[in-house]
């Protein structure tokens, strides 16, 4: 596998569990095999240390990013993709008195009278 390969991957994992970015990159930077790589971490790590984007120092590096790959964390970033969070999941168990989760009994939700019910 190369280290282009490795890192997409390691930072595709991180980015769906929410790791923190830093220590993240730090540790990619400890498990790399490519010494050739090397500089294109110690640069993101500083980029990132500094508040800046990652991203903005990859395109100096085609051994560890290729430019369709940069393109392609550029337009998520982009689109927030990389921030998105699933809707909260709705509460389990039995409804609220208060009938909070649906019409009255009675009622059907386009607001007529149940089928049957006798008018």
């Amino acid at each position: 596998m190369t280290e282009e390969v490795r890192f997409i991957n390691n930072l595709a994992v991180v980015l769906r569990l929410g790791r923190p970015l830093l220590p993240s990159l730090r540790n990619l930077r400890a498990s790399c095999r490519d010494s050739s790589c090397l500089p294109a971490y110690d640069a993101m790590i500083d980029r990132v240390d500094k508040g800046a984007e990652f991203t903005d120092v990859l395109g100096d590096y085609p051994q560890l990013c290729s430019r369709s790959s940069l393109a392609l964390l550029k337009a998520g970033r982009g689109t927030s993709c990389h921030g998105a969070k699933r809707p909260p999941r709705p509460p389990r168990g039995r409804a609220p008195r208060s009938g909070a989760w649906g019409p009255p009994r009675g009622v059907v939700a386009q607001g007529g009278p149940k089928v049957g019910s006798g008018l």
